[in-house]
């Protein structure tokens, strides 16, 4: 293999703050592919920056053998040439620009800073298949976990200032990775839980000894014993005290040489309390009749005349292309609601705060107890001089340790989520608002692109928080992974056309409103066939869903709280799986 890059023993940092240091020499070679993984912060950007020759090192070299191409994260194109035509690209157009640029280039030497940002899916295929075929040397940075998996030989991850370097091949160098990093974590905790079960048993061993050598130590009643007996007992005494203050000081030099372990981090785990998210006793959320959403004075529909049905503990993610219409749709679904509750009405047309130059028609109804909470990338309804343990608690009854947990589950722990949401950074923000949403008494989320600015990790823990929210969930998302992880439904939209795919299972087919009175039954998300119970099995069923529901709400006690869940996430299945309402 040739040679095309050489980082020889790097250091860099700003000032004082140090990113990363590594003593070693890498060497990179054709064919191969480097994914830049780490939380945000970490340092990656910085350290592609140097690989480039766009920053020098605080120490250390970067020796490259051949030209290379560099694609940024940022919207640059103030940067480049004039041009009239590309002023008016939208962000993934851009990207998609400078994309095109790098096909072309004769550069052995690829560095792609975050360049699935803003692209759709159709892109992001098109760009793996182009970085699979190239011959030279690829550098990447992405928080796209699936795009890292398919295209990656090896992986570079930048953590607690040092660069890690993971082998692997292509495909699966990033699943690669987790396991390993899963395997290390495992090994640590185990040494830890054996350190900690040595020093305890040797500090009992120890507290014996010593309550022994108290009682050795002791002299003997003399009032039984005659003066040669007296003479003859002290040194059998002082040599058997001796022995076992020799025993004493063997366990406590056995214990100061234990080494010092600290236990792995590990993630706190935070039980949604179902108090505090008014369940919706409605068969439908949200039922959308004749919905249509076009582009005033062009003809073009976004979306054509559709209806479906939105039902309680759904995780719906609404997909499509770049310019198909997703943000309009949760924008219309998220303004109508909030005209809805300013009306006192359960239905209205549909309806947006800020038009567009967009045109509407048809009717979106909501069930009564709904509560919709809306992310979008604005980061409205947080308070910048305030912390975000603050920012949440001002619209949620959890208490502050919840409060605390949720928020260290997505790594913002300690003192940072203490400071001033104007001293965090942008990913930062995003994750205070997420969790602000998902603690408030809303039992609907509707999120548009919540991953955009999360690292990976943080990504895989909103992951979690969301699988076990007790609410109804819709999202707008480009990260493949996540949406896999996380959405039960999918709601395609393609061409004007609505598409009902239930997640892993089988296409539902476009979905038309034909004007009769069952269009919008048949074209619900959920499937409507038979339930495949028997009358008694479902009525088992309520009595324990009914008699589980009110023992979550009583039980204050921790472990049975977390047995209590496990098992309303099992009912949850059957009841999504046989459509028991």
């Amino acid at each position: 293999m040739t040679l095309l890059m050489e980082a020889r023993q790097l250091r860099i940092g700003f000032g004082d703050r140090i990113l990363f240091e590594n003593g070693e020499i890498l060497k990179l070679y054709e064919g191969e592919c480097i994914g830049i993984v780490g939380v945000n912060g970490a340092g990656k950007s910085s350290l592609l920056r140097v690989m480039s020759g766009e920053l020098e090192p605080e120490q250390g070299s970067v020796l490259r053998y051949g030209s290379s191409s560099v694609v940024t994260q940022w919207d640059d194109r103030s940067t480049s040439a004039a041009s009239p035509e590309l002023d008016h690209l939208s962000g993934g157009e851009w990207t998609k620009h400078k994309l095109k640029l790098l096909y072309q280039s004769k550069s052995p030497i690829w560095l792609l800073d975050e360049p699935t940002s803003h692209l759709d899916v159709q892109a992001i295929e098109e760009m793996e298949r182009m970085v699979r075929k190239h011959r030279g040397l690829v550098v990447i940075i992405s928080h796209d976990r699936m795009c890292l998996n398919r295209v990656c030989t090896k992986i570079w991850e930048v953590e607690n200032r040092q660069l890690n370097v993971y082998a692997g091949r292509r495909p699966g160098a990033y699943e690669a990775y987790r396991q390993e990093k899963s395997r290390m974590y495992k090994e640590q905790l185990h040494a830890y839980e054996r350190n900690e079960q040595e020093k305890s048993r040797l500090l009992e061993a120890l507290a014996h000894k010593k309550e022994h050598a108290k009682r050795v130590g002791k002299a003997p009643n003399t009032n039984r014993l005659t003066s040669k007996e007296i003479r003859s007992a002290k040194p059998h005494f002082g040599h058997k005290q001796a022995k076992v203050e020799k025993t004493v000081k063997a366990l406590e030099q056995r214990i100061a040489q234990l080494p010092l372990l600290e236990r792995p981090y590990e993630q706190p785990e935070l039980i949604f309390d179902l108090a505090f998210h008014e369940a919706i006793h409605s068969k439908i959320v949200i039922e959308a009749r004749d919905l249509a959403i076009g582009i005033e004075n062009t003809g073009k529909m976004l979306v054509e005349p559709s209806s479906f049905r939105i039902r309680p503990g759904m995780r719906i993610a609404i997909t499509g292309p770049n310019g198909a219409g997703k943000t309009s749709l949760i924008r219309v679904i998220h303004d109508t609601y909030k005209q809805v509750r300013l009306d006192g009405e359960k239905q209205r047309a549909a309806y947006l705060t800020a038009a567009e130059g967009l045109c509407l028609n048809g009717e979106l109804q909501y069930a009564p107890k709904v509560n919709i909470a809306y992310f979008d990338q604005l980061l409205l309804g947080l308070e910048a001089d305030t912390h975000a343990v603050q920012n949440v608690r001002a619209s949620s009854r959890y208490p502050e340790h919840l409060v605390r947990t949720a928020l260290a589950r997505l790594n913002l722990a300690g003192s940072r989520a203490l400071q001033p949401l104007s001293s965090l950074s942008g990913g930062e923000r995003v994750k205070v608002l997420l969790v602000k949403l998902f603690l408030s008494e809303a039992n609907l989320l509707i999120l548009d692109e919540p991953t955009n600015y999360l690292d990976m990790e943080a990504c895989e823990q909103l992951e979690v928080l969301l699988k076990q929210y007790p609410g109804t969930l819709i999202f707008v998302s480009h990260d493949r992974m996540f949406t896999q992880e996380v959405a039960t439904h999918e709601l395609r939209l393609d061409g004007g056309l609505l598409r009902i795919i239930t997640w892993g299972g089988t296409e539902q087919g476009p979905i038309h409103s034909d004007n009769s009175s069952s269009s919008s039954v048949n074209s619900s998300v959920s499937n409507n066939s038979d339930t495949g119970l028997s009358a008694e099995d479902r009525m088992r069923f309520e009595l324990e869903w009914s008699s589980l529901l009110a023992r979550l709400s009583a039980t204050h006690v921790e472990e049975e709280k977390k047995e209590l869940e496990r098992r309303f996430q099992e009912l949850l299945a059957i009841r999504k799986t046989y459509d028991i309402h």
